[in-house]
């Protein structure tokens, strides 16, 4: 298929995602008793995946019709599309009394499994569209029968029940007729963790990566790499919300970081393989570190000043607003000194060249002030170029003035 046809498939593929995403906002804005936030996450967020999964894949497959990458993307927001619409769907059919609730609820129990299966494939082939080696290739294959087979797992041994009308009680559909605490619902629930280990072994893959590719390759892995450090600690955060029940509003916020965490992961995909301003994720990389760092410790060292000074000051007086002035004028009071700090500790740790250049010319701008010989100041300039810059070939021109 030529180029031209791969860009009119990507084309029309886009506009499927988009009516998809659309008729699911349609649904969910006529339903009468719409709660934004009941659920998981937020009503519509499906839609957002597949928005944002299809934008990127678009991007990538119109301007490089021959990576594998940007139509994987495409395929996860069809997908997602067609969840979202059919979720709307059987929660709105339900209200209007429309046929078919009931099948779409039964989809919808086993229609993100092969979501999982992309999300690994992608990973396994970001960001050229080729594997690894041949053991990765292996791998790829074999997750194709695998994610079949688990898809028809939870098909025939997922019984759903759900109300097909307001007037009529409820349908039930139930292939095998195994009911709700059958063993083998315990055998489905542990055949996901087959998915899990096949995203695993795909971020394990990337490093694989990394080592064997050149500059380029690696900075567009960083990318993927920098989106997927927010997602361990965005779905720990969840899982820790649902064994220890928190406040409803933090238990929505691990939500919706979870889903603005699995968000960034097409961008920063899309990112690199565009190679759009690729070279700049070190500067992201570092920036992260470092206010990240530095809100942790405001932010503890705030709570531990707003209780103790309360603790102190309990006797003294009935409300903390003086404890809380006080706490605020710690943290402005040391933003600037933990910045500076951690910002030279990530850099010595993480960006050592730059660390080292930065001190080299702190130690010649010193010495410069000094320094009137000029053969002196030729090698000093000479030596400094060459342990901060490295380049092949240095050489300083002075000009002569005449008086």
């Amino acid at each position: 298929m030529s180029a031209r046809h791969l860009r009119a498939l990507a084309l029309l593929t886009g506009a499927s995602i988009f009516l998809l995403s659309a008729a699911s906002v349609v649904l969910i804005a006529l339903h009468p008793a719409t709660d934004f936030w009941a659920g998981w996450g937020f009503a519509g967020y499906d839609a957002a995946f597949a928005l944002v999964f299809g934008t990127v894949g678009l991007l990538v497959t119109t301007r490089r019709p021959g990576n594998v990458v940007g139509w994987l993307f495409l395929l996860f927001a069809v997908l997602s599309g067609a969840q979202a619409a059919l979720n709307s769907y059987a929660q709105y059919a339900i209200v209007a009394g429309w046929p078919g609730s009931a099948p779409t609820s039964w989809i919808l129990e086993w229609v993100w499994i092969p979501e999982l299966a992309l999300l690994a494939l992608i990973l396994l082939l970001f960001p050229d569209g080729r594997h690894v080696s041949p053991r990765w290739r292996a791998l790829a294959i074999a997750l194709a029968p695998v994610t079949v087979a688990v898809t028809l797992l939870w098909a025939v041994a997922s019984p759903t029940v759900v109300s097909e009308t307001v007037s009529v009680a409820t349908a039930r559909i139930d292939p095998l007729g195994l009911g709700p605490t059958h063993p083998l619902r315990t055998v489905t629930s542990m055949s996901t963790l087959l998915l899990a280990a096949a995203l695993l072994a795909g971020a394990i893959s990337l490093r694989s990566r990394m080592r064997r590719g050149g500059p380029t390759e690696r900075q567009q892995i960083k990318w993927i790499a920098f989106a997927g450090a927010f997602l361990g600690p965005a779905f720990a955060a969840m899982m820790l919300s649902t064994l220890y029940p928190l406040d409803p509003v933090i238990a929505k916020a691990t939500e919706v970081l979870a889903i603005v965490a699995v968000l960034l992961i097409p961008v920063a995909a899309g990112i690199a393989i565009l190679r759009y301003r690729l070279y700049d994720i070190d500067v992201l990389i570092n920036r992260t570190l470092v206010y990240g760092a530095v809100t942790a410790i405001l932010a503890s060292t705030y709570f531990v000043a707003v209780v103790v000074l309360q603790a102190l000051l309990r006797p003294f007086t009935s409300g903390n607003e003086f404890s809380v002035a006080a706490s605020t004028l710690l943290v402005v009071a040391l933003f600037q000194p933990f910045r500076r700090r951690i910002r030279d500790a990530v850099d010595r740790r993480f960006y050592r060249s730059r660390y080292d250049a930065a001190r080299t010319l702190d130690a010649f701008s010193a010495r410069l002030r000094d320094q009137v010989d000029l053969n002196a100041l030729e090698r000093e300039v000479l030596g400094v170029v060459g342990q901060t810059v490295q380049p092949t070939h240095a050489a300083l021109w002075l000009r002569e003035v005449r008086r």
